[in-house]
């Protein structure tokens, strides 16, 4: 809103070029403007934003700390502002403590607890990440990032039935975001969940736009492993090395092999894919043929001891 330090046609043609993404443009007729305006909280505002889309965090910030000087009264909204350019600066303790004070001053501001929860996420601190991600979760139940993140720190949490409570809360629009069914499928699978699981882990696989990438190769190997519980183990070798193809590393599939392969008795190859997982070997999968003609060579590696 334009503030009473400008004129009002001067502050709408500014907030225009905003809009329109003249950032430089806008850049520089603030600056010419503050030199008669210079106790203007709005200005200062529009030049903080501007420069933070223009990703100078650096000056951004000493404009929104500009505002809160110049400002007659304490607003959330430059608090919230530094949070955000301390984030894009890796500065978590100045992220935290500037989301805090716009907290403070705002606690119904859906971003300003989204943002809070991820910046604790990120360092680890679980129990204020799940405070501020089931806040802005509550605040804005349509919102499907918030329940996405608050689902995966459930399951980081093991606390695997409250995330259950809350994804079988979710509107039905929810299953078009792969994230959400993996994170779903992931939690019903820890709590033994099977036959659900798999539904949810499908749906998850059909909405991914991208086969072979990361987060699809997971979902393969939660697949693999509702395939061993469910004693498919052949077709569970089958999408094991089908992951390995393209990630030789992927502990999910070499941890399914092991199972798969003690469960069919074979326990020299179930041995062998234990120590691939563990790091302790290397060798190059192209087929599941492939274990069997190495298992003849022990000259090349010993997995008897």
């Amino acid at each position: 809103m334009v503030d009473d330090k400008l004129k009002k046609n001067e502050g709408e043609q500014l907030l225009k070029k905003f809009t329109e993404g003249k950032y430089n443009e806008l850049v520089d007729e603030i600056e010419k403007l503050l030199k008669e305006y210079e106790d203007s909280p709005f200005a200062y505002s529009l030049l903080g934003n501007a420069l933070f889309n223009l990703k100078n965090f650096k000056d951004s910030i000493k404009a929104f700390e500009k505002e809160i000087k110049v400002s007659e009264e304490e607003h959330f909204l430059p608090y919230y502002n530094l949070g955000r350019n301390y984030e894009m600066l890796n500065n978590s303790e100045l992220e935290i403590s500037n989301y805090l004070k716009s907290f403070t001053l705002n606690p119904k501001k859906f971003e300003t607890n989204y943002n809070l929860g991820m910046a604790y996420s990120r360092i680890e601190d679980h129990d204020n990440a799940e405070k501020y991600l089931t806040n802005a979760h509550i605040l804005k139940k349509d919102e499907p990032m918030a329940l996405i993140n608050l689902l995966a720190l459930l399951f980081k949490m093991k606390k695997y039935s409250l995330g259950i409570e809350f994804a079988s809360q979710a509107n039905e629009e929810f299953e078009k975001y792969f994230q959400y069914c993996y994170n779903y499928a992931l939690l019903l699978y820890e709590t033994k969940n099977i036959e659900e699981s798999n539904i949810m882990n499908e749906k998850a696989m059909v909405n991914m736009q991208t086969e072979n990438s990361p987060i699809f190769l997971d979902s393969l190997g939660l697949k693999t492993n509702i395939l061993n519980d469910q004693l498919k183990n052949e077709e569970s070798i089958n999408v094991s090395f089908e992951i390995l193809k393209n990630d030789q590393n992927h502990y999910s599939a070499l941890k399914s092999l092991v199972k798969s392969y003690a469960h069919l008795g074979n326990h020299r190859a179930s041995i062998f894919f234990n120590r691939l997982a563990d790091g302790n070997i290397r060798f190059e999968i192209k087929d599941n043929g492939n274990i069997d003609l190495f298992l003849y060579h022990k000259e090349k590696i010993s997995i008897d001891g």
